[in-house]
């Protein structure tokens, strides 16, 4: 609630996805379980709001793995009652709209702020690389290694003739 400032939180959120993994049973109790927090790339997540929310002014906290928030603009469908935001991380979230006195004070100076402005200003750091640029990586690999090749071949004539 500390890092909502200008945002009345309603609801908290624990998303979470584990790879599960049957030790030849068929309970989850005696499975293991590995938590995935981090994603390669970013997830879609809808949720639908109660009856009577109005989903305009609703945003996301995202409580990060470091212990950091960001806030996370969210799209709302007023035809499904539904906010969707992006995450490339699973962990603790809460749904959270303007207060009373944010919108009063963008009423009263004529001045709104968009979800994303906020977004800009409340947080500037982006989630850890995760190995994203892997085939960068491999595919300068196979170009080294086709390289050496291509150098012991040229040798290899060179001592011939």
């Amino acid at each position: 609630e500390q890092n909502a400032s200008g945002y009345t939180i309603s609801t908290y959120l624990n998303i979470n996805l584990e790879q599960v993994l049957y030790k030849g049973t068929n309970t989850y109790e005696d499975a293991w379980k590995n938590p995935i927090r981090d994603l390669n790339n970013e997830a879609t997540i809808t949720l639908q709001l109660e009856n009577g929310v109005d989903g305009n002014g609703v945003v996301i906290v995202h409580e990060k793995h470091d212990g950091t928030f960001e806030i996370i603009p969210t799209t709302y469908d007023s035809a499904t009652n539904t906010i969707t935001f992006k995450t490339s991380s699973f962990s603790n979230y809460a749904i959270a709209s303007k207060t009373a006195e944010e919108t009063t004070e963008a009423s009263t100076t004529g001045k709104t702020t968009t979800t994303e402005e906020k977004t800009e200003s409340a947080d500037a750091s982006k989630n850890p690389t995760t190995g994203d640029n892997i085939i960068i990586f491999a595919v300068v690999f196979v170009i080294a290694v086709a390289g050496i090749f291509f150098m012991i071949i040229l040798e290899k004539k060179a001592k011939k003739e």
